[in-house]
């Protein structure tokens, strides 16, 4: 599979109209040896070197402007991430052509490298990206999570208690508490038992969104300013987590006779990684882990409040299988 471009410069200052874009769509795509035209967005220069960045900025996000994409043009099309081409699939016939694809854009995740740092797995390629990769796997295989499962049961059965303490007309903020309960999952599972302390959490939680807020200001094209002390809180809450996780490691290091297993202990005797690497890495897994969980499980349950008989299914799967059992890892395996 390859992709040739013809390329046609444009000089202007203003926006080009949707129209005058697809004339510069001029990308062909050879797949399986059937060449056919790339269809997609032409960059719109509205700003230097901008390429789509502005469409998806008023689309919401890029996952809505690439949908607004394929619905338009097809499975298959293109757009400018700046001013680099961009190819995206919607179609699981191509999916399956790509998979064993593993080196990504670094591009892609250059603008997060002052939070999660540049020794992130998020930048690594080739031969040397596949052999971390391959490492962390294993600290969140099915076997690794057991070792944690335990804690992951805790946490949820505490905010369930919570809930059910509450008035039944008392609004819940879900997205807020499905992110707080995931930080605090995937930081047990990242960096172990020394994160069951409430305050801790508590400021870790307040130093990320510090740094998240910041680099979305950034992302949107407000950029600190001299004097007004952005980028110094940015840098002081950023070090905190950092120092969070240097603390973690080195306890961790102490420790002779280790009662549960965690994610950093599957990078950390690598002779490959040093200190500042595995600090970038635990950062990287405890934002993008939270990240993720969180709003799935906001998502999940936000659909399953709103789908009664769903609901009912999946309690009554719970009572055929769980009975009066509280589920384990073991018992996971049985549910559908």
């Amino acid at each position: 599979m390859r992709v040739s471009t013809e390329k046609r410069h444009i000089s202007t200052e203003k926006r080009l109209s949707v129209t005058e874009q697809r004339q510069y769509s001029t990308e062909k795509f050879d797949f399986h040896g059937i060449t056919t035209h790339l269809y997609g967005e032409g960059a719109s220069f509205y700003g230097e070197g901008k390429g789509n960045l502005e469409d998806m900025q008023d689309a919401g996000s890029l996952h809505e402007f690439l949908i607004t994409l394929h619905e338009e043009y097809g499975s298959l099309v293109s757009f400018w991430w700046g001013t680099q081409l961009v190819v995206s699939l919607a179609s699981p016939e191509m999916f399956e052509e790509v998979k064993a694809l593993f080196d990504r854009p670094k591009l892609l995740f250059e603008a997060f490298s002052d939070l999660i740092g540049h020794k992130s797995i998020q930048y690594a390629n080739g031969a040397e990206g596949r052999k971390r990769r391959h490492l962390m796997d294993e600290g969140f295989s099915h076997t690794a999570v057991a070792y944690y499962y335990d804690d992951f049961v805790k946490v949820a059965n505490e905010l369930c208690d919570k809930w059910a303490s509450q008035p039944s007309d008392q609004h819940i903020p879900l997205s807020q508490h499905m992110l707080a309960l995931s930080m605090k999952a995937v930081a047990l599972a990242a960096l172990g038992s020394g994160m069951k302390d409430e305050k801790q959490l508590l400021q870790m939680s307040k130093a990320y969104h510090v740094c998240w807020k910041e680099e979305e200001n950034v992302l949107k094209g407000n950029l600190p300013e001299e004097g007004d002390g952005r980028k110094e809180n940015f840098v002081k809450n950023r070090d905190y987590l950092r120092g969070v996780v240097k603390d973690v490691i080195r306890g961790r290091r102490g420790q002779k006779d280790k009662e549960d297993r965690i994610f950093l202990d599957s990078i950390m005797d690598a002779d490959f990684i040093d200190e500042e690497e595995l600090v970038h890495q635990s950062i990287t897994y405890l934002i993008g882990g939270f990240h993720t969980t969180g709003n799935t499980l906001a998502w999940c349950l936000y659909f399953l409040a709103t789908h009664e008989e769903v609901q009912e299914k999946l309690y009554q799967e719970f009572v055929d299988v769980l009975g009066d059992e509280t589920i384990t890892a073991q018992i996971l395996p049985q549910l559908k």
